[in-house]
């Protein structure tokens, strides 16, 4: 969707906020490896393996370890850091689109859909209370840095390049915390940053072509309607291209296969980073905005 937000400034801090959420998340999941709840109390019967290896070691199953959730982290952060951007506060909002009413209409949304997704994690069965609050007082603290600093970020990010992009990207992969046996927290981890990496490459290749890399202020609810449909028709058959194009690096194990046997080596590793990188983030900042003004001018 972020080819159809106001400007690429703030899709970019948004794009940035949702990577280091769960960069953070995953690596605390791995550093800490504190088990979901035991499996008869989930739905959907998650696979279990059970293994000896020390104290911090107790369970490891397809979805990674618990603490903290990283998807209500994000209930909380996200819909905020863009409200906060487009209204103001709440309690002082700017006269924006929707004015005074839109804006209270929104943020009642956004305290639903921040209440709504932790409880759901519960009811799942997926997290404890105490990965629920861990995941929300970690949004807190990521919103409120956030509004602090994404400007200055941003400015930086502007003259920083694409040599900075691709060595930070890959550090942070490269020290991302990984458990034996696997699960697939570090595989999550690695689409979003390389989604991220492939999103700031293709900003600054698209401005060096004098692209308007997302929307304009001005643009219309129509044209993001049309930008919306047409970018999902271009960005998912990238992504498909590059999953093909990359099958003979992936291993023939993967989320398909029983968790006890999941593999994720330096051939899907790599495979991932093309397919998001490329396909998804490069998708969205240059071969789509391309399409939009090259081709169909909106």
């Amino acid at each position: 969707m972020t080819w159809c937000i106001a400007s690429y400034e703030l899709s970019r801090a948004m794009v940035l906020l949702l990577c280091v959420n769960l960069y953070v998340g995953n690596s605390c999941k791995n550093l800490f490896c504190l088990p979901r709840p035991p499996l008869k109390y989930r739905w959907g019967g998650e696979k279990t393996l059970e293994t000896g290896q020390g104290d911090r070691m107790v369970c490891v199953d397809a979805l990674g370890f618990g603490w903290p959730s990283t998807h209500s982290c994000n209930a909380v952060s996200l819909p905020f850091a863009v409200l906060r951007t487009a209204y103001g506060s709440i309690i002082n909002p700017s006269i924006a689109e929707g004015g005074v009413w839109g804006a209270v209409a929104a943020y009642t949304v956004a305290f639903l859909y921040a209440s709504l997704v932790p409880m759901s994690r519960l009811v799942l069965g997926v997290h404890s209370a105490a990965d629920v609050h861990a995941g929300m007082l970690y949004g807190v603290i990521g919103l409120r840095l956030w509004l602090s600093y994404h400007t200055e970020i941003g400015e930086y990010m502007d003259g920083a390049g694409i040599l900075f992009v691709v060595v930070g990207c890959l550090a942070m992969i490269a020290c991302h915390p990984r458990v034996k046996p696997l699960n697939y927290t570090f595989e999550e981890s690695v689409c979003i940053i390389s989604y991220t990496m492939g999103f700031l490459i293709g900003g600054y290749i698209g401005k060096s072509l004098g692209l308007d890399t997302l929307c304009g202020t001005d643009t219309g609810v129509l044209i993001r309607l049309v930008r919306i449909i047409v970018g999902y028709g271009i960005v998912l058959p990238a992504k498909a291209i590059v999953k093909e194009l990359t099958g003979f690096m992936r291993s023939d194990i993967g989320k398909d296969k029983n968790i006890y046997e999941y593999k994720f080596g330096f051939g899907d590793c790599f495979s991932r980073i093309l397919q998001y990188g490329v396909g998804y983030g490069v998708g969205c900042t240059l071969f789509a905005p391309f399409v939009f003004e090259k081709v169909l001018g909106i």
